[in-house]
């Protein structure tokens, strides 16, 4: 009698757990598709605007990264070039224009604080897929000499 009841247990406890299963399943089946994590789901479209790229940057999580940075088009005698190496999300190697008074460690974030410090209509930028913005153009309509162009070669990963 003793058995009896250890089968009756199991087939309850083999029933409960079907049920549980299925009950998953049509809950995973008939939910919001457009909400639900798609397998190998990429990064997306590239952004448009300057919030959106920061948004997919952050998204992106890439934490080693190196980038190249020229800029032209601005009153400077010769292009800046700049290059940083960031690994971990700290700045490991970097190369500036030798003559700046304050060199920067110039890093995907410093790029959006550079363009946002002017407004919407005074930017044009692409920006890649991760949000980084691979080139620009800035020119603000009541400012003689601050206009530049700015192409960035980004790689993801050291």
């Amino acid at each position: 009698m003793h058995e009896r009841t250890t089968d009756f247990s199991e087939d309850v406890l083999v029933r409960l757990m079907f049920f549980a299963m299925l009950v998953l399943l049509l809950g995973v089946s008939c939910g919001d598709p457009a909400a639900m994590p798609q397998a190998n789901e990429g990064p997306g479209e590239p952004p448009t605007d300057l919030a959106s790229a920061q948004e997919a940057w952050r998204h992106a999580g890439i934490t080693d990264y190196t980038m190249d940075v020229k800029v032209t088009g601005c009153f400077c005698p010769q292009p800046l070039e700049y290059t940083v190496t960031v690994v971990d999300g700290q700045v490991t190697e970097h190369t500036s224009p030798p003559d700046l008074k304050h060199p920067e460690d110039l890093t995907v974030e410093l790029l959006f604080s550079w363009l946002g410090q002017w407004g919407a209509n005074d930017v044009q930028a692409t920006y890649n897929e991760y949000g980084v913005p691979i080139e620009a153009h800035v020119d603000a309509p009541n400012v003689a000499d601050e206009q530049a162009d700015y192409a960035v070669t980004f790689q993801a990963g050291v």
